[in-house]
């Protein structure tokens, strides 16, 4: 009864974060006495239960068994590398940025929003989520169950809305290079930062109306989900995915098709002048958009398949419950953990720039002593970024792509 009872904490946290952090685990919860909608199959956003899967055995047989037990231990601490990693990694980003003057670009300050939310997501969820493995009870309260659960919607949805503006910057930059110079600056990328997290706010208000303590069987305290209408939950759900995941994508695979024909088909207005420095102004730009491409498709991989098994759950009333699906589901939660960590490995190998104040800031990790020489390229970098007198929007661009990266 004890191990039934603490299988149903898991069974309806899930369902209101589609974008957010999706668990690998479902199990049904269906209270006799509760008027609220409370969704069947659905699963634990927070805590991925994996010992749940025992009450299941019967229909799932003993390697089930077996799995759950040998993640009961491995997933936390899967878990704890990613979110020492990646608050680690993100920091790094963060102070790169704001401690080199030339760093402070447009497309920078969207890196820095980015980072913000890795690491607000991962210190929202990660330890919440390693309780739950050791206790069946929540553990924080009213208030941080409705705080928690709001602040992963929120940093799931900055997140999504934060790559879309990356990737609406860079089409600008690259597409219309001359008109985007008045609207390309880090006072604009200021104020969409701004919009973004207002926004995530706002359409994550239902989760601290909906979710609430309940006392489950067994005397255990749940934090879950509790609708008024049966059609909320669905609905919101699809809602979610529309709008966190297909349009974005939708938007970034047009803006980069477009990015691609321009770039590889012709050189841009005002680049002609110096050959030299057209070509390596394109080279520049081409690398940061690259750049800003790998981190996209980062998170379109990352965030795929537990968008898939999610909706899989959710629409299909037969869902199996078997050691494969087990097994997948437990694997797409930690990818979808892991995209919050590799952003900055991205920067590291991809952004010169980005490698070489890492390597300033670390200079024992990478063999090197710390120095500051007169002829270090670093140093021309800083002069040449600090230049403030160049009026074509040929070297304007060429400043800005030279910092990038």
């Amino acid at each position: 009864m004890a191990t039934a009872s603490a299988s149903s904490t898991t069974a309806q946290i899930l369902g209101f974060f589609l974008s957010s952090t999706l668990t690998p685990l479902d199990t049904e919860l269906t209270p006799s006495d509760s008027p609220p909608y409370l969704p069947a199959n659905t699963t634990s956003s927070l805590a991925p239960r994996f010992p749940d899967i025992i009450t299941e055995a019967s229909e799932s047989g003993p390697v089930q068994q077996a799995t759950a037990g040998r993640a009961a231990w491995l997933i936390p601490v899967i878990f704890g590398l990613i979110t020492v990693c990646g608050v680690v990694g993100n920091s790094l980003v963060i102070y790169v940025i704001v401690r080199h003057g030339h760093m402070k670009t447009v497309t920078n300050y969207y890196i820095v929003n980015l980072a913000v939310t890795d690491i607000s997501f991962l210190l929202c969820c990660a330890p919440f989520t390693a309780t739950l493995f050791v206790s069946p009870n929540w553990l924080f309260g009213t208030f941080m169950c409705k705080f928690v659960f709001y602040m992963m919607q929120v940093t799931g949805q900055c997140t999504c809305l934060t790559l879309t503006a990356m990737s609406i910057d860079r089409y600008q930059a690259i597409v219309h290079p001359i008109r985007s110079l008045k609207s390309r600056t880090t006072r604009v990328a200021c104020i969409v930062n701004a919009c973004i997290w207002i926004g995530s706010f706002l359409i994550s208000i239902p989760v601290p109306i909906f979710f609430d303590l309940s006392l489950q069987p067994g005397d255990v305290w749940v934090c879950l989900e509790l609708w008024p209408l049966q059609i909320m939950y669905p609905g919101y759900v699809v809602f979610c995915f529309i709008l966190l995941y297909v349009i974005p994508i939708f938007t970034i695979s047009v803006c980069y098709s477009l990015m691609l024909r321009k770039l590889w088909t012709r050189v841009s207005p005002g680049e002609t002048a110096d050959p030299n420095s057209g070509l390596h102004n394109a080279r520049q730009k081409r690398k940061v958009t690259r750049m800003v491409l790998v981190v996209v498709l980062v998170f379109a991989v990352c965030w795929l398949p537990i968008h898939v098994i999610t909706l899989w759950m959710r629409l299909d009333p037969a869902f199996p419950r078997t050691d494969p699906t087990y097994i997948f589901k437990m694997a797409a939660h930690t990818l979808s953990y892991a995209n919050s960590m590799v952003n900055p490995f991205v920067y590291a190998f991809m952004g010169e720039n980005y490698r070489r104040y890492f390597k300033k800031a670390f200079p024992v990790c990478f063999g090197q002593k710390r120095r500051r020489q007169a002829g270090d390229p670093t140093s021309r970098t800083d002069q040449n970024a600090n230049f403030t007198g160049a009026t074509s929007a040929a070297a304007v661009r060429t400043v800005e792509t030279v910092a990038l990266d």
